[in-house]
Parts: C-alpha cells; sequence; structure tokens
C-alpha cells in the first residue's frame, strides 16, 4: 500500500475499492479500517482497544445502533466519533470511537 495524500474532513468509504485503507486518529488512539467487500460494506478494524488483531468490522452512523441495518454510506467526519459493528469472539459489538481529529486515506495496492 501506498499512503495517499488526501487528508478529508469527510470521507465515505462507499466510494473506495477494496484494499484500500482509512488511518481514523483520535485523541486517544489510531485505528486502521482496510476496506474488504466495497458491495457489503465490510472491512477488517484495528488499532484502538482492539490492539494490532484485524476484526471483520461494518462503519455504520452514530445514530444507528442496529447492527442488523449496518449502513455503508456512513461517513467518518473530523469532529466526531465512528461506530463501528465488529466482530469478536464470534460475536458482533459496538465500538465507538472518541472524537476523530484526522482521517487519511491509504491507495490499495
Amino acid at each position: 500500500m501506498t499512503q495517499g495524500d488526501s487528508e478529508s474532513t469527510e470521507t465515505r468509504p462507499e466510494g473506495m475499492g477494496a484494499g484500500a485503507a482509512l488511518v481514523i486518529r483520535t485523541r486517544n488512539s489510531e485505528y486502521c479500517f482496510t476496506i474488504v467487500d466495497v458491495a457489503e460494506g465490510v472491512g477488517l478494524l484495528s488499532g484502538g482497544r482492539l490492539g494490532a488483531q484485524k476484526h471483520v468490522a461494518v462503519l455504520a452512523r452514530p445514530e444507528q445502533r442496529e447492527v442488523e441495518q449496518p449502513d455503508w454510506k456512513a461517513a467518518l467526519r473530523v469532529g466526531s466519533r465512528a461506530l463501528f459493528h465488529v466482530e469478536v469472539g464470534g460475536t458482533m459489538k459496538s465500538l465507538v470511537t472518541s472524537v476523530i481529529f484526522e482521517i487519511v486515506h491509504v491507495a490499495g495496492a
């Protein structure tokens, strides 16, 4: 992967290809969300409380708590929090980041 030069205040993963990654920096943590399946909105999330291990995850809107209704059109915004539905130990859990201060798009290989 090569680092892209795009830093944005709002990012929508739906327009990115498989293999692209978003580095999400918060005050307390850094996360990496790598897109695996664009059509289904599935990616691999690592960082923060998850550590280096990658977990299957779906980005959702912060107001959307239902795991059954993921919204791939959700946007990440600087100054807000991200909500991911993450598979941990065979069950889905919600992970909410602290406030995002930087989003960097890393192009796929």
